[in-house]
């Protein structure tokens, strides 16, 4: 439901006064002014689903200790309170299609100690980069660094200058994450590790990634200054659980594989399709001989 098609819903202050074994709270698709005072005394809520709403003051929900899931996917929110912070059990927290929050107080994400699980496709949050000032007043990415249980991970960062080294950690097992302005994050996606980068000049980065990103099952590659082929390049064991690159706009680019280089024993086992686009200077997929168990999935 659009959200400029809610009505302006009320809920009495005292509303919750006497439902202290509430559990779980839907609030999908509501405009309200601003929640209820009578939500604090909720001492045993676990999860609240704020989804698809237009909310005013929602920092009441710090007062929510026990919160272990909280979701405001696709809601109006603006700024992330920095009362989330207080939420020490929160194991999940859906920011999802939050197309017009852009601020996130310093320190708030690094406080959800216990996170497991933080889902921001489709949100272009104004990162500071660490080290630039002193004080901080926003968020800076140097704080998921903190979240030691951290394992699902949705994100999409528009400029790569603000992603810190040792921010992609080997413990994610399912991962969306899109780097750079040329990704769409509506496209259909089935697997569950994926990452999108587009990079003209960030060496480091490029090493950063594919040191840390294992097991990638779809991967896009816009650019890359100075990559010439995928294998070796990018990863010398051949990407073994890699189904779907699609690779795209390298004027360096030159082959797929350099197996004169380096063989893999398992270049490309799983691969299901091959998306070669704007490569000016490609010369051949594969440079040197190629091993009979590569590509031997490849449909596309």
């Amino acid at each position: 439901m659009a959200t400029e098609d809610l009505s302006v819903q009320q809920i009495p202050n005292n509303f919750f006064i006497g439902m202290t074994e509430l559990r779980v709270l839907d609030f999908v698709a509501m405009h309200l002014p601003s929640l209820p005072s009578s939500l604090c005394l909720l001492s045993n809520l676990q999860t609240l689903c704020l989804d698809y709403g237009v909310f005013g003051d929602v920092s009441i929900i710090g007062e929510l200790k026990t919160l272990e899931i909280l979701s405001f996917q696709g809601s109006n929110i603006e700024e992330l309170p920095r009362e989330i912070g207080q939420l020490t059990r929160l194991r999940l927290l859906n920011l999802a299609y939050c197309n017009l929050l852009k601020v996130i107080p310093s320190n708030v994400l690094s406080s959800l100690s216990r996170l497991e699980e933080l889902y921001m496709g489709y949100t272009f949050v104004e990162w500071e980069i660490e080290g630039l000032n002193n004080v901080r007043s926003k968020a800076s990415l140097h704080e998921l660094k903190q979240l030691s249980y951290l394992t699902n991970l949705e994100i999409q960062i528009q400029d790569a200058n603000v992603l810190p080294k040792g921010l992609l950690s080997k413990k994610l097992k399912r991962y969306k994450i899109f780097i750079g302005d040329e990704w769409n994050w509506s496209d259909q996606l089935q697997n569950s590790r994926i990452l999108k980068l587009k990079l003209n000049n960030s060496t480091w980065l490029k090493d950063e990634v594919f040191m840390q990103m294992k097991g990638i099952e779809e991967l896009y590659l816009d650019e890359m200054r100075g990559v010439k082929n995928i294998v070796y390049d990018l990863d010398r064991e051949g990407f073994p659980k890699l189904k779907h690159p699609q690779i795209q706009n390298n004027p360096y680019f030159l082959y797929v594989i350099d197996s004169v280089k380096h063989v893999p024993r398992d270049a490309f086992r799983a691969l299901e399709s091959l998306s070669l686009s704007n490569l000016i200077n490609l010369e051949k997929i594969c440079h040197g001989k190629l091993k009979a168990e590569s590509f031997c999935k490849l449909t596309t």
